[in-house]
Order: C-alpha cells, then structure tokens, then sequence
C-alpha cells in the first residue's frame, strides 16, 4: 500500500484507487502494530495522519462513508469495520468524542438484536456476519454494553452447532430489494464497483 496524499492509502500500488477508509483504518492499525514493536517515529506519524484523515472524513451525523471523496455509501457493515480498526489503532483521546458519535450511529442501524440490512450502500456486505464482532467491539470500546451484548446475542444466535458461524446471515427478499434500491440511488458507489470489476 501507498500513500497517496496524508492519511489516504491505496489499496492497490499499481492503479489509481479511491480512497476507500476502511483500508486507511486497516493501515492505521498496521501502523500501530508496528510502532508498538519499532518505535520508529516515521510510523508513529503516519499511524496518525491515518487516524486523522478517517475522523475528518466522518460525517456530522457520526457515519464514516464507505470511501472519503466522493463521501458516498453509509453502510453498517464498512463503517464497524472502519471504527474497529480506529479503536484497535489506539487513536487520540481527542478523536474520543467522534468515536462514540460513531459508535452511536452505528447503534441506530440496529433493530433490536439485529441489523438492518437495508441501510447499507453495498450489496456485498448485506449480512455479512462478520458485523455483529465488529460492531460488539466498537460497542464495547465506547462503553455501550447494551449494544454490545445485542450483537453478541446475534452472533450467538448464529453460531453453526460445529462451533463456526456462516459467513451471511439470511436477510429478506425485501431488506435485499431496499439493498439494491440504496445502492442504486449513490451511483458514484456503483460506479466505484463495476469498474474495479
């Protein structure tokens, strides 16, 4: 991965990528890791133009858009998986008040126990499992038990009798039509995915 402008690292070192931020919050955590182990000042700093880059392109409402520019995509499953690197990365406690904003949003894309599949941009990630880890994990870091504990009784639910858990959740014919509906109506999202394909 490359930097491509502070904060903002390519997924892919031969072409052009958009700014996708779950893959700067992944190179956040990286960078944490690394430094943890190193010391190495140069890591230490791009760990936190990482960080920085990611909180300023959270939106007002608390989401972090599936891509920074255009902010496109609010989606449940990307943006848990955005903040869970965040958390794992050790952000700044002034980045603290933003974290649990965004925690919150994420809170409000759950019915109960369950996400709400429809919200989200994405058709690849409509009940992808892996959510309700990640978001239990974000939920725990900003101190919201009850949200945690409901996506740890979703995955609980989950859970395959040989121990594993299935990768997708069933979802509703009608939360997959709202899906598509969503996507459909961000086609800079659709745009970034038909031409990576």
């Amino acid at each position: 991965s490359r930097e491509v402008t502070p904060g903002y690292f390519a997924k892919l070192a031969d072409k052009k990528e958009e700014d996708i931020l779950n893959v700067d919050a992944a190179c956040a955590f990286f960078f944490h890791a690394l430094w943890t182990a190193t010391k190495n000042k140069k890591v230490l700093e791009a760990k936190q133009r990482s960080i920085k880059h990611i909180i300023d392109a959270q939106l007002p409402n608390g989401a972090f858009p599936y891509q920074a520019l255009p902010q496109n995509a609010l989606d449940p499953y990307y943006h848990a998986l955005t903040q869970f690197y965040l958390y794992q990365s050790s952000p700044p406690q002034k980045f603290q008040t933003k974290l649990a904003k965004g925690a919150q949003w994420l809170a409000q894309q759950f019915d109960g126990h369950r996400l709400k599949w429809s919200s989200g941009g994405i058709l690849f990630s409509l009940g992808l499992v892996s959510a309700y880890s990640y978001s239990a994990s974000c939920f725990h870091s900003a101190g919201i038990a009850t949200s945690s504990q409901a996506a740890l009784l979703r995955l609980s639910a989950l859970q395959q009798h040989n121990g594993l858990f299935p990768s997708f959740e069933p979802i509703s014919f009608t939360e997959q039509f709202k899906g598509i509906l969503t996507e459909l109506s961000c086609p800079e999202s659709f745009s970034v995915r038909v031409n990576r394909a």
